[in-house]
């Protein structure tokens, strides 16, 4: 049984023996075990793809770099500016990505990237959100727990539409990347883009 359908039944005045209590507990918190464990294993690979695919750029014949590889990770730590500049680190490696813009400047921005970062620091709000709205407390009520575990759900649903546009982002430049690699060094007019 979900957490939200036990508490529309204690609500509703059913009563539970404690072993279902404990199972719900049990569960949840095992549930935030998980997401702790992935969120940190999920976040130093991303921080590692991140620096990586900036250091691409360099050797993919990018002009005029705005960030390093070690701060295209770096600004993601550093209090007000993790609110823009790592959008703009991404921006700049996706538009350096692209196959089709060898040896050019781009100004075009990508939507997808646009569409990540926005679910992304909607997540980060929501989440920050529910610690204010909701405190910890010994003795909540039946109401706040519903109103906390719908909110809480709409933050994992939020997170994952956030995941799967990081995926996108990922493959797309990922095989901008590989792209361009094959024509700069299948077009020997372009071999002097390499540093």
């Amino acid at each position: 049984m979900s957490q939200n359908s036990l508490l529309e039944q204690i609500k509703d005045g059913h009563q539970f023996p404690p072993s279902v209590y404990e199972d719900n507990d049990r569960i949840y918190l095992a549930m935030i075990g998980l997401q702790v464990v992935v969120f940190v294993a999920t976040a130093i690979a991303f921080s590692f793809w991140i620096y990586r695919s900036h250091r691409n750029l360099k050797s993919l014949g990018a002009l005029a770099l705005e960030y390093t590889p070690g701060w295209a990770v770096g600004w993601y730590f550093v209090p007000i500016a993790s609110w823009v500049v790592p959008y703009l680190v991404m921006q700049e490696i996706w538009k350096n990505s692209d196959p089709d813009r060898i040896g050019k400047f781009s100004k075009a921005t990508s939507l997808i990237v646009v569409v990540w970062w926005i679910l992304f620091v909607i997540r980060v709000i929501l989440g920050s959100g529910l610690n204010v709205a909701f405190p910890s407390s010994d003795h909540p009520s039946i109401e706040t727990l519903i109103t906390a575990t719908s909110f809480q759900m709409a933050w994992y649903a939020i997170g994952a539409a956030a995941a799967a546009a990081a995926i996108v982002v990922i493959l797309k430049i990922d095989a901008n990347q590989q792209e361009r690699y094959n024509r700069l060094h299948a077009d020997p007019a372009t071999q002097f883009l390499i540093p």
